[in-house]
């Protein structure tokens, strides 16, 4: 309905999912989706209204399709990114147990986001050595990438899991 209201064309991409395959073959298959929308549905869509929107493990393959773009110089395609609530940082690393900040759930959060890393990722201890890996925490691309990257718009709730996520990668855009 809201392709309708906004005389929107949509491009649903489905991708392998974990444990199956893990990163980066999951961004891979997102990238390759936005590739061929791109390059084989010419004239389908506006080429000045494109955007990649994601939510959770979506948003975090949409934060990955602009890495590879950024590495390939192919961002300018796309007008607008909007990774909703996305795992996409590497914060979760420093919580401490004992941060007077930190409400239950959110110790509960850096448990979860750990799992997450470890079925996301076939060598994850390598993955979450510093520099982290842009294929694990697309947020942690370098500067000079996400430079390169579209306009983004991040969403975020009092509760969202991700929300810490989206605060630490708010100013880096």
């Amino acid at each position: 309905m809201m392709a309708l209201l906004n005389n929107a064309v949509v491009y649903n991409c489905d991708y392998r999912k974990t444990p199956e395959t893990r990163c980066p073959n999951l961004v891979m298959d997102a990238y390759a989706c936005a590739k061929w929308v791109l390059e084989e549905q010419k004239g389908c869509y506006d080429p000045n209204r494109v955007a990649l929107h994601g939510t959770s493990a979506g948003a975090m393959m949409v934060l990955g399709v602009c890495y590879q773009m950024a590495q390939k110089d192919e961002c300018s395609k796309i007008k607008l990114v909007v990774p909703d609530v996305a795992p996409m940082s590497d914060i979760w690393f420093d919580i401490k147990k004992d941060d007077p900040t930190l409400k239950p759930l959110e110790l509960l959060q850096a448990k979860g986001h750990m799992d997450i890393y470890e079925l996301l990722h076939p060598n994850w201890q390598e993955a979450i050595k510093v520099p982290r890996s842009p294929d694990l925490f697309p947020g942690c691309m370098p500067e000079n990438l996400l430079m390169k990257c579209p306009p983004m718009y991040l969403t975020t709730a009092e509760h969202d899991q991700f929300r810490r996520d989206n605060e630490w990668f708010a100013p880096k855009l």
